[in-house]
């Protein structure tokens, strides 16, 4: 993740800030019941179901851990970028406890629909970090750690 890199996500999450959260409200009970407001391949309804979160997603959503992840390029280094994604991956383990997983799931799928779909911004291209940077949340987040079973822990990514 190279500072140019960083500057274009930046520059992006400042051009096209983060939605309000009635909107992402609207969007995600859009996307659990019908997604009739999102449509296509990489609608949130299709994200929701394919990870099979449909039902689990209202219950677990944080508009704070989103907005946190969705903000997260604009912090001044790359260091306190990484620390704000661990930061929510660690929240969202206490918050979810259980069904940790699920929730980080839940939360890097909804800001990768929101930042690279075309809900919130329409068909308009996407430099290439930004789909990068929507990769590098879970390549921190292998590094938060699910406890399962008496002594198994596992990445959140394979629980």
């Amino acid at each position: 993740w190279i500072e140019a890199e960083r500057a274009t996500v930046a520059s992006f999450v400042r051009e096209h800030p983060c939605p309000k959260e009635e909107k992402v409200l609207e969007w995600l009970e859009d996307a659990v019941r019908a997604g009739a407001l999102d449509k296509g391949q990489s609608s949130l309804r299709a994200a929701l179901v394919s990870m099979e979160l449909e039902d689990f997603a209202l219950h677990y959503f944080s508009y704070s851990c989103f907005e946190k992840l969705y903000e997260a390029p604009l912090a001044e280094t790359d260091n306190l970028e990484t620390e704000l994604q661990r930061d929510v991956g660690m929240e969202l383990l206490k918050k979810a406890d259980t069904e940790c997983g699920k929730s980080m799931q839940l939360h890097f799928n909804m800001v990768k629909c929101a930042m690279c779909g075309p809900y919130f911004f329409g068909d308009i291209e996407r430099p290439p970090p930004v789909p990068e940077y929507i990769r590098s949340i879970g390549n921190i987040w292998e590094y938060v750690v699910i406890i399962k079973g008496d002594d198994e822990v596992v990445p959140w990514i394979e629980a």
